[in-house]
Formats: C-alpha cells, structure tokens, sequence
C-alpha cells in the first residue's frame, strides 16, 4: 500500500551476566605476588559497563593494601576490568588477612556465578619467638633471694610486644 509503512520494533536485550573472580587469590606482603581479581562481562561489549562492589575481610584498605574505589568500569570493546591488590610491606608479623569483593545488584547487568572472591595477603614477617629463663630460679621468703625471670626476644624489635604469661606453682 502506498503512503504505509511498517514498523518492526527490536525486544531489548538482556543486561550482560557479569562475574567475579579472583586470578591470583594469595597476595605476598614482599611485593612478589600481586592479588588479582577480575570481572567480567560475558557480552554487550560495545558499551563501557559500570560494575559495583562490595568490600568485606579482615585486611584493611589503606593500611594493609592501596584502597581503591568500589565501582569499576569495563571499558567499551572489552571484556573485563582487573583490579590488582599490592600488599603494603608492613614490619609487622601477622597472619593471613583477606580481601572479599562481591558484585553489588544493579539493573545495568545480572550478577552471574561467581559473583564475590577473595584475595589472602600473606605476611613476609617473621613471628617473634619469646624464651623465658629462670635466671635466678631460687628465692626466699625473708626477702633476702629474690627470684628472677628473663624474658628474650628473638626478631624484629621496631614495634612494641606485649607477652601474657602465668605463673603457677606450690608457693603462696
């Protein structure tokens, strides 16, 4: 027919699936091993993607690791984004601390699985070793011997130590 047309409207298509993972899941505090985590859109690379994050874990940011902000954009052409986690070289010894990110809800894209990871900072700092010697073991009740304890510390001494003990016996 002349003078018509016909329309033929598109159906919108999906938000892209979205994941989160972690490549390099142990961070080494001697600056050896970076953290990685990385997300991924599986499609719609044609547009920049705005991704946001959640941050839990016993690592603190900005103290244990360069703090970084939770939202991340997948540039357009691409795939994924990559976020690196470079632990702080700190003195001190501690144990294994964690970094959780999990990908927040949002109508842009669809949480795919999985969506959270964790990255482990390991410390390069040895724990102190503690020794205690009796080095005057024996005392009297007059006053006349007292008793000595020494306590030795092995390793780094450039931050302070406090060190819990009991002591126990047949004396009163």
């Amino acid at each position: 027919h002349p003078g018509s047309a016909t329309i033929k409207l598109a159906s919108e298509d999906p938000p892209p699936i979205v994941t989160l993972t972690a490549l390099t899941a142990t961070a080494s505090e001697a600056g050896t091993i970076p953290g990685r985590f990385r997300i991924r859109r599986a499609d719609q690379v044609s547009v920049p993607l705005t991704v946001y994050l959640t941050r839990t874990g016993t690592a603190t940011p900005g103290t244990d690791y360069p703090a970084f902000p939770l939202t991340v954009t997948i540039p357009a052409k691409a795939y994924f984004t990559d976020i690196l986690i470079t632990p702080v070289n700190d003195i001190l010894p501690e144990g294994p601390e964690t970094i959780t990110l999990a990908l927040k809800a949002n109508t842009a894209y669809t949480r795919g699985t999985p969506s959270s990871a964790t990255v482990t900072i390991t410390s390069d700092d040895p724990r102190p070793t503690i020794t205690v010697t009796a080095s005057r073991p024996t005392a009297s009740e007059a006053g006349l011997a007292t008793g000595k304890l020494t306590f030795t510390r092995t390793g780094s001494t450039a931050y302070a130590l406090t060190v819990a003990y009991t002591v126990t016996g047949t004396a009163t």
